[in-house]
């Protein structure tokens, strides 16, 4: 709505000329261009996060057929020269083939870690699960898993997906940041939304003044392909709390 004024020889205001002008249909499409750039963002963020999944496959096939093949393969001969060798030889021996077997399974770890087998099979919770035993076996942490009558049955396996790779990418900050000791990991689901949080007891540090690197970039991204939203919470010294809480999957009717 527009307004102007009409005054008369003597700047006396005669009347007020009013005009009203229907933006119904740029607002409409204002809307229409604002859905499509989100779109095409949620696109753009799809094919990247599928790029990463088909790297990472290809990456832990690689590790288990041929790198993880090639070790085994060492560790035969290594017991054929056990046989042979004796003194320090044998010592030098025992020694190589127990380091070997440790590569051997820290590799199988990455592998699994980088495809899990588990998450279509046996599903989210004892993927999650699964995750939790190898951080136990691997680090000095104190992991608490808690999923209070969490039914994953309706949640497309997408999603499982991206919950299981942002506990992981969290996870994966934490082993390399925090300094914590402490972590705590929890599933909750209600009829509005599915809520998954990853805290931890380590060094923590400002919000404002840190700089999101990689591994939190992609978990606001993975949120947000399906309308979810993170929350990251944390202070110097306080540890970190990471939330994220994405709309419950409609019921197929």
């Amino acid at each position: 709505m527009n307004a102007e004024p009409v005054f008369d020889g003597d700047q006396q205001l005669i009347n007020v000329v009013c005009s009203f002008t229907d933006i119904s249909e740029q607002k409409r499409m204002a809307q229409q261009l604002t859905e499509q750039e989100i779109q095409k963002q949620k696109l753009i963020t799809q094919a990247t996060i599928d790029g990463q999944e088909k790297e990472r496959q290809e990456i832990g096939k690689e590790l288990h057929d041929n790198i993880n093949q090639h070790l085994t393969t060492t560790r035969l001969y290594l017991e054929v020269a056990r046989d042979k060798a004796i003194g320090e030889a044998r010592e030098m021996v025992d020694l190589a083939e127990k380091n070997l077997a440790e590569i051997v399974q820290e590799i199988r770890q990455m592998s699994q870690s980088l495809v899990p087998p588990t998450l279509g099979d046996i599903g989210l919770v004892e993927s999650v699960q699964d995750l939790c035993y190898a951080l136990k076996r691997t680090h000095s942490f104190q992991i608490d898993f808690q999923h209070p009558h969490f039914d994953e049955s309706g949640i497309p396996e997408s999603m499982k997906l991206m919950i299981f790779r942002i506990i992981q990418e969290q996870v994966n900050n934490i082993i390399r940041h925090a300094r914590a000791q402490k972590i705590a990991i929890s599933l909750l689901a209600d009829a509005e939304q599915i809520q998954v949080s990853i805290h931890d007891n380590g060094q923590g540090f400002d919000p404002q003044q840190h700089k999101k690197g990689m591994g939190l970039n992609n978990i606001v991204n993975r949120a947000a392909l399906f309308d979810g939203r993170a929350q990251i919470i944390s202070a110097p010294g306080q540890g970190c709390t990471v939330t994220v809480t994405v709309p419950a999957p409609e019921e197929e009717g």
